[in-house]
């Protein structure tokens, strides 16, 4: 269950290589008539020109610009990478923007089970897998093939990487990075702001804010909060 809109203003909210990935799948999500989306352009905190163009489509001020925007423009978070993870809860609340303004963005080559929920702007990039009873949190980002397994629990702002599999009833807390490839074994936590390496197996909890690498899983250091 998640919420599909069909005519859309969108506005991505960072003007990075993510954004720029989402607006190409948009643009092929048009074309295929999936639905129809306008995009506007991009809000980011970086040094561009006023008149700046970002694969066509222009630069329209900083994220703080986004409460004063029609209530008709809605919006798709393109600011995902490990290094601002833990923190895009705290960077995204500069918008002062509610959560059912946050599109989401599902590829059709996604399969979402009808007892599954995903929250307001939650992302599916191409083949990924949400299973029964999972739960994704608001503005999560669920890359390529990645699965989700039976009764997990996905957090708001979390990055779920390319072929990355939770196993059944795990919990993945808020604001954590899963890289490309990791594993997370049934019924295991992984604490608030965690970030956990390329290729992972994560056979035991993790402790908010640690970062874990390796098969098993290690500690490899203590996060900054």
């Amino acid at each position: 269950m998640y919420q599909h809109v069909e005519k859309a203003k969108v506005v991505f909210c960072g003007a990075g290589i993510k954004s720029v990935s989402l607006l190409e799948m948009i643009e092929e999500m048009n074309s295929l008539n999936c639905f129809s989306w306008e995009i506007l352009g991009f809000l980011d905190d970086g040094a561009y020109a006023p008149d700046a163009m970002v694969n066509g489509y222009p630069v329209i001020g900083k994220l703080t610009s986004a409460s004063r925007l029609p209530n008709d423009v809605s919006f798709i978070n393109g600011i995902y990478n490990y290094s601002t993870c833990r923190r895009l809860t705290e960077i995204l609340s500069k918008t002062e923007i509610g959560y059912d303004r946050w599109l989401n963005l599902i590829h059709p080559s996604t399969w979402i089970s009808p007892s599954a929920t995903l929250e307001n702007g939650v992302i599916a990039y191409p083949f990924t897998v949400v299973h029964h009873h999972a739960k994704v949190g608001h503005r999560s980002l669920l890359m390529p093939r990645s699965t989700v397994g039976i009764h997990n629990t996905v957090g708001q702002d979390t990055i779920v990487g390319t072929n990355c599999i939770l196993a059944g009833y795990a919990n993945v807390e808020s604001n954590v990075y899963l890289g490309q490839g990791s594993c997370v074994k049934e019924r295991v936590t992984v604490g608030r702001g965690a970030i956990v390496g390329m290729g992972a197996v994560v056979t035991k909890d993790v402790d908010e804010n640690a970062v874990v690498v390796g098969n098993p899983a290690k500690k490899l250091e203590r996060a900054e909060k």
